[in-house]
C-alpha cells in the first residue's frame, strides 16, 4: 500500500493549526500582541519587588526634566542660545531634524562658549557617538549579537565636537532598544546617550555575556548597573501605545508643549528667590514643525531608567521560547505519523 507522505485527507486539523501559527508569528512580528505584551509587562511589573527610593542624587525625577518646543532654524537660535546660557549645566536634547543654517550657527556658538557636555541630536540616518567599550565579553559574543542587535548599514558617520547624533529606536514588541549595531561595533541608542552624558566621566562600559550589563564606573552618580537582558532592551509598564502614536507628533499636544520663548519669558517674571528651584539635568527640545518625534515616551522612560523601574527579557525567557518550539515540532511529527499507524 502507498504511504503519503503528508495524508491531506485525514490531517485538515493538522494544516489549520500550522496556519494558525504561521498568522499567529505575523501577527506577533507587526506588533499584533502588543496589548496583550502589555498586560504581561505590567504583571511582571506588579510582581517584581517594589523598587525601594533611591538616595542617589543623580536620579532623575519628573522636576529634573524640561520639555520645550521650538523650530529648529536660524530664526530661533538665538533664543535657544539664551536658553542654553541660563542651564550651562543641562543635558541638552534635540528631537527634530535643524536646519543646516542653524547647526552652523549652532557649531560656532559652542566654539565660543564650550560646555560640559555634547548636545544629543536625534537621528536615524546619521551617527556621531563612539563605539561602547567591551568591558567584558565571551567566546560566543560576536555570533549572538547577529541575533541580538538590529544592523545599521545605511546611516553615515558624522564627526562633531560638540553634537552627538544617535536613533531614538522603539521596537513592535514595546521595548526600547539601549544598543545598536554597525559593521560589527555596538552603539548607544539615544536614551543610552543621554545617560552615558549625565555621568561624571561620560563613559558606559558593557559586559557582554549571555545577559548584558551597562555598567558606570563612577559611583554615587547613576546607577552603576543598567542590566539589558539579553537583547539590550528594556521594557516599561504603562499605556500601551502604537508605532504609529510613537513616530509621530499629537496636534492636540503642540499646545500643551511650551515653547522657548514663553519659558524664557516666564523666567523672567519668576522672582530672584525662585530661580534656584529652576535648574534641570535634561532639557528636550522638540521640533514643533516637523513632528518627527515624540518626547512622550522618551521622558519617563529615563525616569524609569535611573530609578531601576522597569524590565529585560534574560536568557531563561529565550529559551523557553526555543522550548515550546522544540515541542511544536515534535507534535507536529507526532500528528504526521498518526494516520500512517492507523492505516
Amino acid at each position: 500500500m502507498i504511504q503519503r507522505t503528508l495524508p491531506i485527507y485525514q490531517t485538515g486539523w493538522f494544516y489549520l493549526l500550522l496556519l494558525f501559527w504561521g498568522m499567529s508569528a505575523s501577527y506577533i512580528s507587526n506588533g499584533g500582541f502588543n496589548q496583550a505584551n502589555q498586560l504581561n509587562i505590567n504583571l511582571l511589573n506588579y510582581l517584581a519587588p517594589a523598587q525601594e527610593p533611591s538616595e542617589n542624587p543623580a536620579t532623575l525625577v519628573e522636576t529634573d526634566i524640561l520639555t520645550l518646543q521650538s523650530s529648529f532654524y536660524d530664526s530661533d537660535i538665538s533664543a535657544i542660545k539664551t536658553l542654553l546660557s541660563y542651564h550651562p549645566n543641562s543635558q541638552i536634547t534635540l528631537l527634530g531634524q535643524p536646519s543646516k543654517m542653524f547647526m552652523k550657527n549652532f557649531e560656532g556658538y559652542f566654539s565660543s562658549k564650550p560646555r560640559s557636555n555634547k548636545v544629543i541630536i536625534a537621528s536615524d540616518k546619521d551617527y556621531s557617538g563612539k563605539a561602547v567599550k567591551i568591558e567584558s565579553s565571551m567566546m560566543l559574543s560576536s555570533i549572538l549579537n547577529w541575533f541580538r542587535f538590529s544592523q545599521q548599514d545605511n546611516v553615515k558617520q558624522i564627526n562633531s565636537e560638540h553634537f552627538i547624533y544617535s536613533p531614538l529606536r522603539l521596537n513592535k514588541r514595546q521595548s526600547y532598544p539601549l544598543l545598536w549595531q554597525h559593521q560589527s561595533e555596538t552603539y548607544l541608542s539615544l536614551p543610552a546617550e543621554i545617560l552615558k552624558q549625565l555621568t561624571e566621566n561620560n563613559e558606559l562600559l558593557l559586559n557582554q555575556s549571555w545577559h548584558l550589563n551597562l555598567t558606570n564606573s563612577e559611583k554615587g552618580l547613576l546607577p552603576e548597573l543598567f542590566s539589558l537582558g539579553f537583547f539590550g532592551e528594556v521594557f516599561t509598564n504603562g499605556k500601551p501605545y502604537s508605532i504609529s502614536q510613537y513616530n509621530q507628533y499629537f496636534p492636540n499636544d503642540n499646545a500643551l508643549e511650551t515653547s522657548v520663548s514663553h519659558y524664557l519669558k516666564q523666567r523672567k517674571e519668576t522672582p530672584a528667590s525662585g530661580l534656584s528651584s529652576l535648574q534641570y539635568k535634561v532639557i528636550i527640545i522638540t521640533d514643533g514643525s516637523s513632528h518627527t518625534y515624540n518626547h512622550q515616551q522618551l521622558k519617563p522612560l529615563l525616569i524609569k531608567l535611573t530609578q531601576g523601574n522597569y524590565l529585560s527579557q534574560n536568557i531563561l525567557t529565550i529559551l523557553l521560547s526555543w522550548i515550546f518550539a522544540a515541542i511544536g515540532l515534535v507534535l507536529i511529527y507526532l500528528i504526521r505519523q498518526l494516520p500512517l499507524k492507523q492505516q
